[in-house]
């Protein structure tokens, strides 16, 4: 990794909509640029459905140009891509500096299947890649945490009270963003986060309640967060017909990575 480059981080955690689901058309599709870059773990897979364990460690890494990724069929989209357009649009990036994502989420992970506690492998984790990022450059500093997470937590342990599921997710939350920021001392790192995809939400309302409401009330008590609505942004299944309603579309992500942004740009 290129330890010459003094780079702007931004840490982006959760599971599948934040690692990135989408498809469809976009309304002005995201151009690769030579200042916005990845940070991402060959090692990912080793996260993913029955392999998850924290024997993927340790993390390959590796920095490239972000840019969509893609499979047979078409192009995948991924919101922190239209953040950073954003961000660099708005001047934010100074002369000379770089912006660099951490790709940290895995998708179908949660607080419940101990994969983002405070010692579950995703969680140590995304600290590895955080301070590898950051020890690339004395000059590196870390900007924000955009979090899109819950849907695991939701649809596990069903025979919990909604009460039991508020107070749980509340405390992981609070865990998890409170000591990421004591861990690189940054007391007032803006984090935001959003809610989940309209179509899934409206069939597990009340599964998601609790997950949402938790979310909620941890952004506003921490201070220097926000939390962005999503009820009006497509799925998957909506924007393609393909039956994928937990996942927003292409658009969808351009949208929530643009939103995402002006919540930043008010913390």
């Amino acid at each position: 990794m290129d330890c010459t480059q003094t780079y702007d981080i931004i840490i982006q955690a959760g599971q599948s909509n934040a690692e990135g689901c989408g498809r469809g058309p976009v309304d002005g599709e995201y151009v690769p640029s030579k200042d916005v870059f990845y940070l991402i773990d060959g090692n990912q897979a080793g996260y993913k459905g029955e392999k998850r364990t924290a024997a993927a460690l340790p993390l390959d890494m590796r920095v490239e140009i972000a840019a969509e990724r893609e499979d047979a069929a078409c192009k995948i989209g991924d919101f922190s891509l239209y953040f950073a357009r954003k961000y660099i649009g708005a001047g934010q990036l100074g002369a000379g500096r770089k912006l660099l994502i951490i790709r940290a989420a895995v998708n179908g992970t949660g607080f419940a299947d101990k994969m983002w506690g405070m010692a579950d492998p995703l969680y140590l984790r995304m600290l590895a890649m955080t301070d590898a990022a950051l020890g690339l450059n004395p000059e590196n500093r870390l900007i924000a945490l955009l979090w899109h997470q819950g849907e695991t937590d939701a649809l596990m342990n069903p025979a919990w009270a909604a009460e039991e599921k508020y107070s749980v997710h509340r405390g992981n939350l609070t865990s998890l963003f409170i000591s990421a920021r004591e861990r690189y001392n940054c007391p007032a790192l803006p984090i935001v986060a959003g809610g989940f995809c309209d179509e899934w939400e409206r069939v597990n309302h009340t599964a998601c309640e609790p997950i949402i409401s938790a979310m909620i009330a941890v952004l506003f008590n921490i201070g220097s967060a926000a939390f962005i609505e999503t009820a009006d942004l497509t799925s998957n299944n909506q924007a393609t017909g393909d039956g994928d309603g937990i996942h927003f579309s292409r658009d969808a992500l351009r949208i929530m990575g643009e939103r995402y942004f002006k919540a930043f740009s008010t913390l």
